[in-house]
């Protein structure tokens, strides 16, 4: 088959096959490949291809560096990273975590395929009870605190 323009279908089993060629390098050196968002127009395509070291088996992606950053402010644990959970009745592994966002975690599926997640999802399949944030002033507002002390004068 000779691609005379691309399109969504064209570019979309393109961008598949590029990522399956690419395996055997990544085997070769121990890293993860995949492959990451394209742009095409009717005479070019653009794919973004995203390369990760693999360390103890998970891919070292900027999402699961994020989650070993962030997993102790969102009430998980950093080694909840590659824990197995059920989501809606499918098994996941927990891959990473992208801040500011409804669906934080990164998880993959028993069939390879990767999904974004609702982090009090994950929590739930993990048996995680949320606990309120320790407070650091007194428990009464309107009394003095050393911290509202030390913000006058900003």
């Amino acid at each position: 088959m000779q691609i005379q323009s691309f399109d969504k279908v064209s570019a979309g089993l393109l961008s598949d096959e590029i990522e399956r060629a690419l395996q055997p390098i990544a085997s070769k050196y121990g890293i993860q490949i995949k492959r990451g968002r394209g742009v095409f127009a009717p005479t070019d395509f653009t794919l973004k291809v995203e390369c990760a070291v693999v360390k103890g088996g998970i891919a070292a992606t900027k999402e699961a560096t994020s989650f070993e950053n962030y997993a102790h402010m969102i009430g998980l644990k950093k080694e909840d990273l590659g824990k197995p959970i059920t989501f809606r009745g499918k098994g996941y592994a927990i891959m990473g975590f992208r801040p500011r966002s409804k669906y934080s975690i990164l998880a993959r599926r028993d069939d390879g395929k990767s999904f974004w997640l609702p982090l009090d999802e994950v929590k739930k399949a993990l048996g995680v009870k949320d606990e309120p944030f320790p407070t650091e002033g007194p428990a009464d507002p309107s009394a003095p605190s050393e911290l509202a002390g030390e913000a006058k004068g900003c």
